[in-house]
């Protein structure tokens, strides 16, 4: 697994920094949302990379173990600085 940071020059920002161990803290929980789908757990889905933007938007890319496919995450930081669900993509 990678983390990518896009869009930002470094060093990075603390906001940013914090973001990302926000993530990293809570990411057992984030793998478990965005694999709630029944139909995603049918492709025995790996998480690959985490990309995490500066406006807040978190992606978590993943592809399958048996099949040719892969597919994203979505989540954003809300207003209370939470990590909240959007979409699968």
């Amino acid at each position: 697994m990678r983390i990518y940071f896009p869009e930002q020059k470094l060093p990075l920002s603390q906001v940013v920094l914090e973001l990302a161990e926000k993530v990293l803290c809570n990411l057992a929980d984030l793998d478990r949302v965005a694999n709630s789908d029944s139909n995603a757990k049918e492709y025995e889905p790996y998480l690959m990379d985490i990309y995490i933007y500066p406006d807040g938007e978190i992606k978590l890319d993943y592809c399958s173990e048996i099949e040719n496919t892969g597919w994203g995450a979505f989540f954003r930081k809300n207003a209370n600085g939470e990590i909240e669900f959007v979409e699968l993509g």
